[in-house]
């Protein structure tokens, strides 16, 4: 049996837990949530944007977690507001032009090139609150073009060359990734942006493809 004094402690310390919990999943607090550096173009987007409520009530999401901890449940429950998924991220990042839309990737020609790196998801390259623009290396493109080879190649180094010496971080150095900016790929491998260069983009650096949009993104949707 617990004491009078032990049962009162833990009373205040739960119904003081439960208080700051409540603090947090407010609206107006949610900014104090915030996990990390918010990718460049995100800092003004809301958290409510791209976060949806959990289902469930506090209680019942609270009630969950403490079945999961004493194993009487086999999976935790959100709390507060889940991550973001696809759809949010598509619906302010409308490209009909991507050539590397993650709904390409669910063709089963893919299936062997997922198993290192998860296009079917924003998630697979996307982390938000990194302050990165990618979480992936700048040889990423291996996991699909192995075989690549072009009719008619555009550029002076064929591709095919650049395959067989396995040159994989120079495609960025030509090649926006999702074909957004309003550009020309160049022509010359001599004129492909330095690896240095990308990586700084993908840590969230500069933007070496240039600040111009096909497709800028939307403004927030909620």
């Amino acid at each position: 049996m617990f004491s009078r004094k032990t049962t009162i402690i833990a009373t205040g310390l739960s119904v003081g837990a439960a208080i700051v919990l409540l603090i947090l999943v407010s609206p107006v607090h949610h900014h104090m949530l915030n996990p990390g550096v918010m990718t460049r173009g995100h800092a003004n987007v809301e958290c409510l944007a791209c976060h949806n409520a959990a289902e469930g009530t506090t209680r019942q999401q609270l009630q969950a977690n403490v079945a999961y901890l004493f194993g009487w449940r086999t999976t935790p429950a959100t709390f507060g507001f889940g991550s973001p998924g696809n759809v949010e991220c598509l619906t302010c990042h409308v490209r009909e032009t991507d050539p590397h839309a993650v709904h390409r990737f669910l063709e089963p020609r893919f299936a062997s090139a997922l198993a290192s790196l998860d296009a079917t998801q924003c998630a697979g390259c996307h982390s938000e609150h990194r302050g990165r623009r990618a979480m992936v290396a700048a040889n990423f493109c291996a996991s699909c073009h192995e075989d690549l080879v072009m009719k008619d190649d555009p550029l002076d180094v064929p591709h095919d060359v650049l395959v067989a010496k396995a040159r994989w971080t120079s495609c960025l150095g030509c090649h926006d990734y999702h074909a957004n900016h309003a550009r020309n790929a160049q022509h010359h491998i001599a004129d492909a942006y330095d690896i240095s260069a990308i990586e700084t983009y993908l840590a969230g650096g500069h933007d070496p493809y240039g600040s111009t949009k096909k497709q800028p993104a939307r403004e927030q949707h909620r």
